[in-house]
């Protein structure tokens, strides 16, 4: 059996010509490569020498997020030897903490030559680093591991901490994938999570690189699977298939996938009065006639046409004639947080108001140019909101929310009412939406907004500043409402 599986590295420089730089939001990948520095003898004599391995040998190794998600399993991963050192070809990873849980060392027959040992295994004294062990991938650098390997040919798997070493029952790419996304009217691949489905298990999870991918997993030709693809911002991928028929639709070519722009977010149960039935609802309102459908993440979807917005902001009446979008949650078994998307004419949507009755993780206002009013209250799980692209805003309310770290306003003429309340923003947080409005005021000469930011002093007898502000932030503060006229309290 001989399967070659190209490195990360050479995938990249084999599609870099494909790929165009995404939006600056986006994730720069690090380089990560692991360097074989020793070769240990197993039979206890302490015999170490320098490693180089053999012509033709590579790596399996298995990789896991700091969640826990499998981001490699059992992969093989060419071997580099120059000046008598052995290191592994570059492999793309997500920058974050990571934890190293297989390292093989297998020639062109797929003998086990040398491994790293597992903790509490006999042979882990040999070597410095057990297995597993955690790192750490930095962007836009390349980040090494040193690594001292034991000699497997004469020795037990046991020894090791393997039941087996299973290299005949190792996964292997069964087909590859390319995920593109609208941009400035072209189409470019993108980085996504990718899940697979089997059996009502996930049997494969990943974040795809902005190139090519193989998915790689011990497949079945009947096995029927599932395809979930994942990226905040835009609408969900799902497809059932069976590995033959889709292979047989391939005929080797990558599988071309094109993910719609939605208005995306993840919704937890956390908190929610109705955690048995995970009651999820909001308001929503835009362009009369225009259509929109909710994707729930549970395989059901809403058609809904849009209604007009009820007048002219701000909206202090509660949003009165806005439309709720209700939904009810019949299965409580899915793992939570569930990614719901909507799509169609999201470029008409006009007005959003998230409340206490959905609980969200992350938001995704990024694709939504039309949007006018924006309110997000009571979101105790979310920390960060980002309205830069939203150019149309005119109202944006922040406000209840514990954990909240900071958001973005969008540099605009036309935003004039911020209203936050109630958040624990530090000093330099409130700072740097003060002056985020401050230039966008200044640039555009906004006369007579309102900007609140308070909250109940702890003793509850008056109001004061979020934060509160520097001096440098009330200076500003002042200017805005003793020159431009705003409403600043």
């Amino acid at each position: 059996m001989k399967h070659y599986i190209l490195s990360m590295g050479l995938v990249l420089i084999a599609f870099c010509l494909l790929t165009c730089k995404e939006d600056e939001s986006a994730t720069t990948p690090g380089e990560f490569q692991i360097q074989v520095d020793e070769l240990i003898q197993e039979d206890g004599s302490g015999g170490r020498t320098k490693a180089t391995l053999p012509s033709g040998s590579s790596l399996l190794i298995s990789i896991e997020d700091a969640a826990g998600n499998v981001v490699l399993n059992f992969e093989r991963v060419s071997i580099i030897t120059f000046s008598g050192s052995s290191v592994s070809a570059p492999i793309l990873l997500k920058p974050g903490n990571y934890k190293l849980k297989d390292f093989l060392v297998v020639n062109e027959s797929d003998e086990v030559l040398y491994a790293i040992p597992k903790s509490g295994s006999e042979f882990a004294r040999l070597v410095n680093r057990p297995l597993p062990f955690t790192f750490t991938v930095w962007k836009d650098r390349v980040n090494n591991i040193s690594t001292q390997v034991v000699r497997a040919t004469e020795s037990s798997p046991e020894k090791f901490g393997y039941v087996a070493f299973n290299i005949n029952e190792a996964a292997y790419p069964e087909f590859r994938v390319a995920v593109f996304v609208p941009h400035n009217g072209q189409m470019l691949l993108t980085q996504t999570k990718a899940f697979l489905i089997h059996g009502g298990d996930t049997i494969y999870s990943k974040l795809l690189s902005s190139s090519i991918n193989e998915i790689i997993f011990k497949g079945t030709p009947e096995g029927i699977y599932t395809l979930i693809l994942i990226k905040s911002g835009y609408g969900k991928y799902t497809r059932t298939f069976t590995l033959q028929d889709l292979k047989a639709e391939l005929d080797g070519e990558p599988l071309e996938v094109f993910l719609n722009p939605a208005l995306t977010f993840e919704s937890s149960t956390f908190g929610s009065e109705f955690p048995e039935t995970q009651h999820v609802s909001f308001d929503i309102n835009g362009d009369a006639g225009k259509e929109v459908v909710v994707d729930w993440d549970d395989g059901t979807f809403t058609t809904l046409i849009l209604k007009p917005l009820p007048g002219e902001p701000p909206y202090y009446d509660g949003i009165t004639g806005s439309f709720t979008l209700d939904h009810v949650y019949t299965t409580t078994t899915h793992p939570v947080p569930r990614h719901v998307s909507i799509t169609g004419d999201i470029e008409s949507i006009r007005q959003l108001n998230f409340g206490y009755s959905v609980y969200i993780k992350s938001l995704s206002l990024q694709n939504l140019t039309g949007l006018i009013d924006a309110r997000v209250w009571f979101q105790n799980s979310l920390e960060t909101v980002d309205f830069s692209s939203n150019k149309n805003l005119q109202m944006i309310g922040v406000g209840y929310n514990e954990s909240m770290k900071s958001f973005t306003i969008p540099q605009t003429n036309k935003l004039k009412f911020l209203i936050l309340e109630e958040m624990d923003l530090t000093t330099e947080e409130i700072d740097k939406v003060i002056n985020d409005l401050y230039q966008n005021v200044t640039a555009h000469n906004i006369m007579e907004g309102e900007f609140r930011l308070s909250k109940i002093a702890e003793d509850g007898s008056s109001y004061e500043y979020i934060g509160p502000p520097s001096e440098d932030g009330l200076a500003k503060l002042d200017i805005l409402a003793n020159y431009y006229l705003w409403n600043v309290n």
